[in-house]
């Protein structure tokens, strides 16, 4: 419950523009996106720029999380 909480946190200052916020939950879930992305298929040398993606449309869209 604690961590849903903290990330609730980086995600409003995320959200009132501070960058070490989203930074923090791009540290925290990169490998996780990039192993999905490795299990999904994308070759090796994909797997960088999607993470990229992953994390430019979230923060893209992050008002609605």
């Amino acid at each position: 419950m604690e961590d849903q909480a903290q990330e609730s946190r980086l995600v409003q200052r995320a959200l009132e523009g501070d960058a070490e916020a989203f930074g923090l939950l791009v540290s925290r879930y990169q490998n996780l996106v990039a192993g999905v992305a490795w299990r999904y298929g994308t070759r090796r040398e994909d797997v960088e720029d999607v993470v990229s993606e992953v994390f430019l449309k979230v923060y893209r869209t992050l008002p609605q999380y």
